[in-house]
């Protein structure tokens, strides 16, 4: 299930405009060299998808079968992603991505969506 979680913060960022769509399929690619996911013809496409708008959806799909009504809330993904872009700013990993300014929009568009108030 920790491997889902992960799926799900990939794809939490990626339908934020936040996260690159190598993540979703480097996890596709793991599970099928792990031989984990058997014949699931989903994480095969997945591992091979290129692209937003074909990762996303394959993504979607494979949270929604193994996850169900179980999914992580929007609020969870948010708070994930906001302490992983803090530890990566206090590491200098962040600072380098991108700049000062755009710390604030990023975070701003995953709490948004949230319904919390920046």
């Amino acid at each position: 299930m920790e491997q889902l979680t992960e799926l799900e913060l990939e794809c939490f960022q990626l339908r934020h405009g936040d996260g690159p769509t190598d993540r979703c399929v480097d996890w596709a690619v793991e599970r099928l060299r792990l031989d984990q996911e058997g014949d699931d013809l989903e994480v095969v496409l997945l591992a091979s998808a290129q692209g937003r708008d074909e990762v996303l959806p394959l993504a979607e799909a494979i949270i929604a079968r193994y996850r169900g009504a179980q999914r992580l809330s929007e609020q969870f993904l948010a708070g994930k992603y906001i302490v992983e872009l803090r530890a990566a700013y206090l590491a200098g990993r962040e600072a380098r991505r991108r700049s000062m300014p755009s710390l604030p929009a990023c975070t701003r568009r995953s709490i948004i969506p949230t319904g919390w108030s920046c």
